[in-house]
């Protein structure tokens, strides 16, 4: 019986025992107990219906959480939508993760002398592990006193569990129940799926990269000095791309911007007028002022690849509007080549010149500051100079 019939009888039985009462024909005692039945028997359904619109609410934002937790592309923002849609569709005091045996919190829970014992003890575990002190049930797993309420579910990638999620209640929270359990289970279970792309998908760029940094450094053996400068200019870039707050599509297009900016450089143009400009001793060298152009034109134009080309097109342009090849100023100049413009002049300070005339990093810095706000970008330069520990490796 749908809703609408449901209605109509109830509607119908009511007029029918209305009539009876108005007619005297039902004892005043049996119209009270049938009042009482129909209001209990409302009450429940009233109830039931409640409930089952809670619980179709939190289906709906579990398959929203599945979702957005599926829609990320990178280990890092995985996991952060993971607790977030933990913490949302679980009442609990802390949800840690443990990936490879190390726990990413701070809590006070991890400070435990037992901690240790507890975490290896939980690696163990293949399946969903849920844990109520007042059930006082014997378990394999040695749970610190604090832990009132405990929920354990492993991620599994094939046949490893490299990750666990922990849901924790002290003795003032409340408990976990098996409805609990099916939801982190649930959302373990799509991070796993997330997880496992993105690990496919990190494998494949890391092997793409790969491949294109032994072909720069072919192009770099052209000429001794170049050897090695794209990786640098890269491994500086990124470190300032983070500290600048950059989302994972432009620190892609940065990364690959940086490794291809100087590819212009290596490539033999069959070009009458360009070699007799080199030639000309009245004009600046033309292979030099054009190769972010012969790399930016190498590239597709649609796409990630247009950041990618603006970065290695402009990354020549100067703060000032002074620069090539489009005289570009300030916030005109693209964000990426702004900071390749920072990262290739500090390496060419520190590695690319003649041994004798390198720079350390502060004397470095100290040369790029007096371009802050002329050739280069003032915030940049800013981040650049708190990076000396990072600089320093990359420049070994």
């Amino acid at each position: 019986m749908n809703s609408k019939q449901t209605v109509l009888t109830g509607l119908v039985i009511t007029s029918f025992i209305t009539a009876l009462a108005a007619s005297d024909l039902i004892p005043g005692l049996l119209i009270s107990f049938i009042v009482l039945a129909g209001g209990i028997l409302a009450t429940f359904f009233m109830a039931l219906s409640q409930k089952r619109s809670e619980r179709l609410a939190d289906l709906n934002l579990m398959l929203k959480a599945s979702q957005e937790i599926n829609s990320e592309s990178t280990e890092a923002l995985i996991f952060e939508r993971l607790l977030y849609w933990t913490k949302r569709l679980i009442k609990c005091e802390t949800v840690l993760l443990c990936i490879d045996g190390k726990v990413i919190s701070d809590q006070d829970f991890t400070r435990q002398p037992d901690w240790e014992e507890f975490i290896t003890g939980m690696k163990e575990k293949k399946e969903p592990f849920l844990f109520n002190r007042v059930d006082k049930t014997p378990t394999a797993v040695n749970v610190p006193e604090q832990i009132r309420s405990l929920l354990a579910v492993p991620l599994r990638l094939g046949d490893d569990i490299p990750a666990l999620v922990l849901l924790l209640n002290d003795q003032e929270k409340g408990f976990f129940n098996e409805q609990d359990r099916e939801f982190i289970q649930y959302l373990g279970r799509q991070a796993a799926i997330a997880w496992g792309k993105a690990s496919n998908h990190e494998d494949a760029e890391n092997f793409h990269l790969l491949i294109l940094k032994s072909l720069i450094r072919l192009l770099e053996s052209q000429d001794s000095v170049f050897l090695g400068h794209a990786e640098r200019v890269t491994a500086i870039s990124e470190n300032l791309g983070r500290k600048l707050g950059l989302d994972e599509k432009e620190m892609k297009a940065l990364r690959y911007a940086a490794l291809l900016h100087d590819i212009g450089r290596f490539v033999n143009i069959a070009n009458e007028e360009i070699e007799a400009a080199e030639a000309s001793e009245s004009e600046p060298p033309a292979k030099v002022d054009r190769h972010s152009i012969i790399a930016a034109d190498s590239l597709p134009q649609e796409g990630i690849f247009q950041g990618i080309r603006e970065g290695i097109l402009c990354h020549h342009e100067r703060y000032d509007g002074s620069g090539y090849p489009k005289g570009l100023a300030r916030t005109e100049i693209p964000w990426n080549a702004r900071i390749i413009a920072v990262a290739d002049i500090y390496d060419a300070m520190t590695r690319l010149c003649p041994e004798e005339e390198r720079l350390d990093h502060n004397s470095a810095i100290k040369e790029i500051k007096k371009a802050m706000g002329s050739l280069l970008d003032p915030l940049v330069v800013v981040v650049l100079e708190e990076m000396e520990s990072e600089a320093a490796e990359i420049a070994k």
